[in-house]
């Protein structure tokens, strides 16, 4: 809107001025305007410098020169001109969806938003689901992303429209004139201002300077990251003086800004500001860094004039994003080169985009985010403009790495985070290739930072390697990953027409690729040291990291230069060049070995006295080429024909030589695993660890074994076998026996894999999906694993190229998760057991051992045999089809004829099972190898002949002879089988008509494995009778026992009838009868036995108590939290705002033994924890079990049920000596409104009666004498027993109160009975209904048997509750005030309709129940009422028929079930309904339509009326201990009618409104002036509402929408910026900014005066200090116990495999798993929250992972 008074001339020149003079126009226009749009001093304050309102006319009044209207009209009118959009272009937000097709996407950066996933075809293709890091844009409608499919039905194009060259501006004519000129003044402000650093006035233009003088100053902090957020909390807090709240916002700005103004002044105080927070701290912090903060003092307008310009960015950005034709007039003016910088000698002139990627690491985050968005919403939706950034961006790609790797802020706040928007796109990336080298300035850009010489470019002598400074890659290489990403994205997409210039360009890539890694040839060299230990470890960690990075790039440049022939050549000849130059440099001799009456020449090069490496990688890369040109059908004469390789491959050594550095890392692996270089470290074996591992091997060890397959291929098989045998320093045996040994088995290994890993495309005939087959057999082969773990050690974005899912299904079966603790696992079928190879050259030791393991007892039990037989592999490939042939070589022959002599003559080291085996395999292999090619009919294999030849040294004789050793049965059959087969092939190679068994069916001894299995057989036979033996002896002694001893079974023992008639004479019982009553108070007490000192409770003197859990308790409360007031003692609301929680494990002690394990508990805690500072230490009252460890903070004293029933049947003639002069009445002759009467003039007589309630001697001693009511026995005690007895119970009892109280939070100063007797009968309440509720949950009735636990706590609560009627009191008055405590009173007035108290029907019925039960104990004989039974009948009755009403008045009507047939309907059912409606209509309510379903009706009734009667079930069992006689496990049983027959309820809901003048009562609690406004309250305090099972929020079945909607959270603090961590509670559904500073509050605690972070706090306030979380991003469970602890578990979102993905890490779609929510749902029910966050703080140690306080 236009401003008043003076400001409307200036802005009147302004929007008439013309465009060549709108630039100064448009300064003089916000000169003096600016400044006042930053606060005051006095009205500023953190994250809240600028004036929003001033802000917004400004810019209004700015663009209005353009749009010439207001500016949001404006852009919604010229939105309407757009021609619709083909492309989404959708910027993402971070932790936003994306999706990815693996069907169609070009790669995996190629993905969807959520809106165009759901609308395109791919979502019923494979597909992958990640969070966004944000930055990237929707790829819907770009045809070059997509093979199918490239559009959503929202951006698919029409095929009637075709696209001109150039379009039409979609533009007014005023408007398309204006903008060049008007966009080219913004850009030149707003670059201008956020890349130079103008401090004062001078520093502005003359024309920007304001006319009105301000002496205002700021002072800025800006950000890095090498400060701590402690470190600037505590610098700020100093130097400003504010508190620490105010500092950690201060520090979120700044972190999330990039800067933050800490001060407004005059310059005096901005400097001295400036000087304490550049000064270090005196104080002991942990420093990363001596730097100090970065702070500027900045005059107010220059602080204007920046904040003005990054408020400009977002304006543009929403301008060229909503308008197409504008869009395209910016990206022209941005590109155009129209800025003018001095530099040293001449005027340069840059565009805008330029100077802003050249200064990207020096601006702070907020304008740096801003204009990155910017480029996403113009630049790149314009093709062309996209085509031209995408040149800037490569040329000025090194400035960009150089200013990222300097700087310290991340990469998706860099401008180099566009290289995926660019270099994924096919058509740019290779027009940048072709035309701007892009491949060589990448890799220019990455080597120059830790090249020695860091201008070392391409030159003519390009194949000789630099030296690299390991001390600048150490520091650059975790920056350096992104580099290398560009590169995988350059060659993301292989190229399917080949151009000269395309070729040519790539070749010359390719030298930048084979100079780093000739660069990186021989890396880490070592030396064997045989003196001492090195003492210092040197770094190997760095190399390691950059070869994981390189190998992608090796693998995809492989891609591209297999994909055309002409470029396998070329790139061969460059790598044999590079070779040629590294065997010069080295200048190693040739060495003559005699070996077989031979003489053999090998590269003089000993790995023992010379320096060696494991990385080697350019022979890596020649292998890989040439088994790319064994893949297209090429032999070895073809290769060394071709022109391109001419001179390279005519050295007669040149197979050995080639094979040199490949076998010097096989023989380093080897001999340190023999042990030969322990004194050079551990820095050695880790690199022998990576270079076996699944992350390094493909490129690594695979490799070397694929060099050994070729070069026995095109070498001689006798001269390969001694060259191997010389580099593995076996022909010296310059070491010990043991390390001999141990080489022999690595060499061994290395001749398996030589020839028995053939599952490579090139090296044999096989598809890819054979080796993936292979593989996974070999995965599965060592124990079950779940898809996420076979999906670890398979290449990377196999899933991308190869469907796993036949593949898993062909070869493995799936088992389903078995419960929702356990995930789902893939087993190997039995019929691919045979395939399986003992020594894959995948395995470790360890895993080696372990499938070997598995799969011989997967065998046994198959009765099959247990030995490894070869499995029938591939047939080579032509230039790999000689490998097999050294298993026929004289040398070969030798060396296994001298193995087995060494082991048939007993050599202790050659004997080793591990040697033996692999021996024994090797000579298989022959064995099978021989028979494949006999089959095949060629006789150059003549392995037959050699091993039959030499007499006593010939292998078959050797094997014989092993045959017979007992030292070896272990390999008897392996032997036997290989003996059998090679006499087989022996007879048949003579013409003998005997067949030989196949590979596929090996022959062996069948009368063994029969005699084996006869014998199993018998061992089972043995022991079964054996089994049957032992347990007829027992039974004999049981029996012999209880002939000797009929006494212990009592006198009459029952027959066997009437053992069947009992519960047919006892199935009327109830709970209010009181012979049940009577006859279980005289069951025999159950002992106890102490579990720490297992002394039984019956003879022992101390006090039994079982540990339990107090807790604050939320899990009952319905509606949302209201802020916690005074209790309201003893009314508790029906949304139950709060609750106790009472849980045990049953497990008994002394007391006193208790007392000694806690103290010892907490001094090991103090030991242990005492150097955590920065840990909250969990409050000294808790322990864990001894026996079970479970959670506990409190102790439960063992109260027998006589007890009760003791103080619930006192006598008559007590009575009588206690009241007098008070008249008895029968309640049973009075009804329900007379007896109501009758009670309460009873009260108010016995409140107002002088008589003596106590006897004298008893109130003079001003108590009850506790040992009356305590005995353990329940029986009064002796005066001979012992008082520490007494003592000890009424200690453990006052502990258990005063723990109770503590959670409860009601009145811990004043510790009087009432406070105490509140707190339990809360406790009580709330452990009985949340029992009542867990037991629904599991579908289970309260009539069923109960977990010992639920029993115990349930019984220890109600006994407690009852003993503290008798305990000591601390003097007369408080005596006093228990015993004429007037709550009694009050209830019953509630219940009279009392209009000065709560409403009944507004209050929890079952918690009045309860507590008219325990108030009225004192009261009952009082009141003349001589039936206790009688009066707890009314009691229960007066109770049900409150729950009754309150079910009538809160029912939703409206939601009630209709029907057109109501005929046939009970009168029972009828009267329920007419009842119904007149309280209704007494309440002025609606009454219920003639269509509702009657039946639906009284269904609904009784489910609501069920949960307080099987509380009251509950109840009542425990404290009567009558047990139910009715079996309600079947589902056929009505627990309805069962639960009110226990309680002696009229099974007729109706009878008990009907129960005498009941109507009366009903019309006093419906004309409660309370009741009214509380019926209005919505449908949470509804019913069915309040009946059902407290439950978590509903979440969304696609684990996408949920991500999708958390995405668009906003810290609530500060709206501007998006939050990190993204958090859901549970509970109620609120999403909480987590793990931030920003939303950190106080501790709402007053003892805990302390900044928590918003779960911490949430969970205090929602969950009562429990919380239960789930963070969106990590699709992760956070458990909080409390501010000190607390643990992460799975969600319950799982894939098709039964797996959560944390961090959406593999992609797979998640989905809800409804078992999973279950089991959060009960642990949350059920209080389980502690117990699970201790167990896994104990088991795990995750008890310092992190501030769980800050969370």
């Amino acid at each position: 809107m236009l401003q008043a008074s003076g400001r409307n001339a200036n802005i009147s020149d302004y929007l008439s001025a013309t465009s060549t003079e709108f630039e100064g126009a448009f300064h003089e226009l916000i000169k003096d305007e600016v400044v006042k749009i930053i606060r005051s001093e006095k009205t500023w304050s953190v994250g809240s410098v600028l004036e929003e309102d001033q802000v917004k006319t400004l810019i209004g009044n700015i663009f209005r020169w353009l749009l010439a209207g207001e500016l949001e009209d404006s852009l919604a009118a010229l939105e309407k001109l757009n021609s619709p959009s083909q492309i989404c272009g959708r910027v993402f937000k971070p932790g936003e969806p994306t999706y990815s097709c693996r069907d169609c996407a070009m790669d995996p950066t190629c993905v969807l938003c959520h809106t165009c996933f759901w609308k395109s075809e791919h979502s019923k293709h494979r597909y992958r689901m990640n969070a966004s890091g944000g930055g990237g844009c929707c790829d819907c409608g770009d045809s070059e992303a997509w093979h199918n499919f490239p559009a959503c039905s929202n951006h698919k194009s029409d095929a009637n429209d075709s696209e001109s060259e150039e379009k039409e501006l979609n533009l007014p004519n005023d408007i398309q004139s204006k903008a060049p000129y008007f966009f080219e003044a913004i850009l030149k402000y707003v670059v201008e201002h956020i890349t130079e650093t103008k401090t004062n006035l001078t520093d502005l233009p003359s024309s920007l300077r304001p006319t009105i003088d301000n002496k205002s100053f700021s002072t800025v902090l800006f950000n890095d990251e090498s400060h701590t957020f402690d470190f600037v909390i505590h610098v700020l807090r100093d130097a400003l003086k504010c508190t620490e709240s105010e500092a950690a916002d201060f520090a979120t700005v700044v972190d999330r800004e990039g800067r933050s103004i800490i001060c407004i002044g005059d310059e005096g105080k901005c400097e001295n500001a400036k000087r304490i927070v550049t000064s270090r701290p005196t104080s002991l912090l942990l420093f990363r860094t001596s730097d100090p903060l970065k702070t500027v003092v900045m005059h107010i307008t220059n602080l204007a004039h920046q904040e003005l310009a990054v408020q400009l960015l977002p304006a543009l950005s929403d301008m060229v994003m909503r308008s197409e034709g504008l869009r395209e007039i910016f990206c022209s003016v941005a590109m155009s080169q129209n800025i003018s910088r001095q530099s040293e000698n001449n005027v340069q002139y840059s565009s805008a985009i330029e100077l802003l990627m050249r200064c990207d690491h020096e601006l702070w985050k907020t304008p740096r985010n801003h204009y990155l968005q910017v480029i996403m919403n113009s630049i790149l939706l314009n093709a062309d403009a996209k085509k031209s950034f995408a040149v800037l961006f490569t040329k000025l790609y090194g400035a960009i790495q150089d200013g990222f790797l300097k700087g310290d802020h991340d990469h998706s706040q860099s401008v180099a985070v566009l290289s995926v928007q660019l270099y994924t796109v096919p058509s740019i990336s290779r027009y940048l290739i072709e035309r701007e080298n892009v491949i060589g300035r990448i890799l220019h850009s990455l080597t120059k930072t830790f090249y020695v010489e860091p201008d070392a470019g391409l030159d003519p002598d390009w194949c000789r390697a630099i030296k690299i400074d390991r001390k600048k890659m150490r520091h650059t290489i975790r920056r350096m990953a992104y580099t290398f990403h560009d590169l995988r994205y350059i060659f993301a997409v292989i190229p399917t027409d080949w151009t000269p210039a395309l070729k040519s360009e790539f070749l010359n890539g390719l030298k930048y690729v084979l100079q780093l890694l000739l660069s990186i040839h021989g890396l880490d060299q070592t030396v064997r040291r045989t003196d001492a230990h090195i003492e210092h470890e040197p770094d190997w960690e760095t190399t390691i990291t950059l070869m994981m990075r390189i190998h992608p790039i090796i693998k995809r440049s492989l891609k591209w230069i297999s994909s055309d022939t002409g470029l396998l050549f070329d790139a061969l000849h460059f790598c044999l060049m590079c070779l040629k130059n590294l065997q010069d440099s080295e200048n190693a001799g040739i060495q003559k070995i005699s070996h077989g009456g031979q003489q053999y020449q090998c590269i003089d090069y000993d790995i023992c006295l010379r320096a060696v490496s494991s990385h080697y990688p350019i022979p890596r890369l020649i292998v890989a080429i040439l088994v790319e040109l064994s893949n297209k059908g090429f032999d070895w004469q073809e290769i060394k024909s071709n022109p391109s390789l001419a001179g390279l491959m005519e050295h007669p050594l040149f197979g050995i030589q080639l094979q040199e550095y490949c076998l010097r890392s096989l023989s380093l692996n080897a001999q340190v695993v023999s042990g030969m270089w322990k004194r050079n470290g551990l820095s050695l074996v880790n690199q022998i660890v990576f270079y076996k591992d699944y992350r390094c091997r493909q490129e690594a060890y695979e490799r070397d074994i694929q060099m050994m397959q070729f070069c026995a291929s095109v070498v001689d098989p006798d001269h390969f076998l001694v060259n191997l045998q010389y580099k593995m320093n076996f022909l010296n045996h310059g070491c010990s026996q043991d390390q001999y040994a141990k080489l022999t088995c690595e060499v061994f290994t290395i001749l398996i894999a030589a020839v028995g890993e053939r599952y490579i495309p090139g090296v044999s005939d096989v598809t890819e999906t054979a080796c993936i087959e292979r593989k996974i057999i070999h995965i599965l082969a060592v124990e079950t694993k779940p898809r996420s773990k076979i999906m670890k050690v398979l290449p990377e974005n196999i899933t991308d190229q190869v469907d796993l899912e036949p593949i898993l299904r062909k070869v493995a079966d799936f088992r389903e998760p078995a419960n929702a603790n356990s995930i789902g696992k893939y087993s190997l079928k039995a019929d691919v057991l045979n395939e399986f190879c003992p020594y894959a050259y995948q395995y470790s030791f360890a895993d080696e051992d372990k499938a070997q393991q598995t799969i011989i007892k997967r065998k046994s039990s198959q009765n099959s045999p247990t030995f490894f037989i070869p499995p029938k592999l591939p047939k080579f490939s032509k230039l790999f089809c000689k490998t097999p042939f050294i298993l026929c070589s004289d040398t070969f022959i030798s060396l296994m004829s001298g193995f087995l002599q060494k082991v048939v003559a007993g050599d202790n080291e050659m004997c080793h099972d591990k040697i033996v085996r692999r021996g024994l395999y090797l000579i298989a292999m022959a064995v099978v190898e021989s028979k494949h090619h006999m089959q095949n009919e060629t006789s150059k294999f003549d392995f037959l002949a050699k091993c039959i030849s030499g007499c006593e040294a010939s292998i078959l004789f050797l094997l014989q002879k092993l045959e017979t050793m007992e030292a070896h049965a272990t390999h008897k059959d392996f032997v036997a089988w290989m003996i059998a087969e090679i006499e087989s092939m022996t007879n048949l190679k003579r013409g003998a008509r005997e067949h030989g068994s196949s590979v596929d069916h090996p022959s062996y001894p069948k009368t063994e494995v029969k005699a084996e299995s006869s014998g199993q057989n018998a061992r089972k036979q043995r022991a079964q009778e054996l089994r049957s033996k032992l347990l007829l002896q027992m039974k004999t002694m049981q029996q012999n026992f209880l002939s000797q001893n009929p006494d212990l079974l009592g006198e009459d023992l029952p027959t066997a009838e009437e053992t069947v008639s009992i519960p047919q004479a006892t199935q009327n019982r109830t709970c209010m009868d009181a012979a049940a009553q009577e006859q279980a108070a005289n069951q025999p007490e159950e002992s106890h036995t102490c579990m720490l000192c297992q002394e039984d409770s019956a003879s022992s003197d101390g006090a039994m108590v079982m540990a339990a859990f107090v807790q604050r308790s939320s899990v009952l409360r319905r509606g949302t939290y209201v802020e916690r007031q005074e209790f309201n003692h003893p009314f508790l609301h029906m949304s139950f705002p709060t609750g106790i929680h009472t849980s045990t494990c049953s497990h008994a002690m002394h007391y006193e033994c208790f007392k000694q394990f806690r103290k010892s508990s907490s001094d090991s805690r103090l030991f242990r924890h005492r150097h955590h500072r920065g840990y909250s230490e969990p409050p000294n009252s808790e322990f864990v079990c001894p026996l079970c460890s479970r959670l506990s903070n409190t102790v439960i004293p063992f109260m027998c049920r006589s007890i009760v029933h003791q103080k619930r049947s006192r006598s008559q003639d007590d009575q009588d000596k206690n009241i007098t002069d008070m008249e008895v009445a029968d309640d049973e002759s009075l009804t329900l409104n007379e007896w109501l009467k009758h009670v309460c003039s009873a009260e108010e007589q016995f409140f107002d009666s002088s008589s003596v309630v106590m006897p004298d001697d008893e109130k003079e001693s001003g108590s009850y004498d506790p040992e009356e009511f305590m005995s353990v026995d329940g029986s009064p005690t002796s005066s001979n027993q012992s008082a520490d007895k007494s003592e000890n119970l009424r200690d453990s009892f006052d502990e258990f109160i005063y723990d109770i109280l503590k959670e409860s939070s009601l009145d811990l100063q004043n510790n009087n009975m009432l406070s105490r007797q509140s707190a339990l009968w809360l406790s009580a309440v709330t452990t009985l209904s949340c029992t009542e509720n867990a037991l629904r949950l599991e579908n289970r009735s309260v009539l069923s048997k109960l977990q010992v636990r639920q029993s115990a706590a349930l019984e220890g609560v109600l006994g407690t509750m009852y003993a503290l009627k008798n305990t000591h009191a601390q003097n007369d008055d408080t005596f006093e005030k228990l015993f004429n405590d007037d709550t009694f009173e009050k209830l019953f007035n509630c219940i009279d309709g009392d209009a000065s108290l709560p409403a009944l029907l507004n209050c929890n019925v079952f918690s009045v129940f309860c507590y008219i039960w325990f108030s009225a104990d004192e009261k009952k004989d009082g009141a003349g009422l001589t039936d206790v039974i009688s009066f707890e009948r009314k009691i229960l009755r007066l109770c049900s028929l409150a729950q009754l009403v309150q079910i009538f008045v809160r029912m939703k009507v409206a939601d009630l079930e209709l029907t057109c047939d109501n005929v046939g309907s009970s009168s029972a059912v009828e009267n329920l309904v007419v009842n119904c409606n007149s309280v209704r209509l007494i309440a002025g309510l609606n009454q219920l339509s003639d269509n509702v379903s009657r039946v639906g009706f009284s269904k609904l009734v009784k489910t609501c009326m069920l949960p307080f009667l099987r509380c009251c079930t509950l109840f009542l069992r425990h404290l009567t201990g009558v047990a139910p006689c009715v079996d309600v496990a079947d589902e056929a049983v009505d627990e309805f009618a069962c639960v009110m027959k226990y309680l002696d309820l009229p099974e007729n809901l109706s009878s008990i409104l009907d129960f005498d003048d009941g109507l009366q009562v009903v019309r006093r609690w419906l004309s409660h002036p309370n009741l009214q406004p509380s019926l209005l309250s919505g449908d949470i305090l509804s019913y069915p509402n309040l009946s059902r099972i407290p439950d978590l929020v509903p979440l969304p079945p696609n684990y996408g929408e949920l991500v999708g909607a958390a995405a668009a959270f906003k810290c609530p603090k500060f709206a501007s910026d998006d939050s990190l961590h993204p958090t859901m509670c549970l509970v109620c559904g609120d999403v909480l900014c987590s793990q931030s500073y920003c939303c950190q509050q106080t501790h709402p605690d007053k003892d805990e005066k302390r900044l928590v972070g918003a779960c911490t706090y949430h969970a205090m306030t929602c969950g009562a200090g429990r919380g239960l979380f789930l963070r969106v991003r990590e699709c992760t469970v956070v458990l909080l116990d409390k501010h000190y602890r607390g643990t992460f578990i799975t969600a319950p979102y799982l894939d098709g495999h039964g797996e959560t993905d944390k961090g959406l890490r593999r992609g797979d779609p998640l989905y809800l798993d409804n078992s999973r929510l279950c089991a959060l749902r009960k642990m949350w029910l059920t209080h389980g929250i502690p117990e699970r966050v201790c167990y896994d703080t104990e088991l795990k140690n995750i008890r310092y992972m992190l501030d769980w306080a800050h969370l």
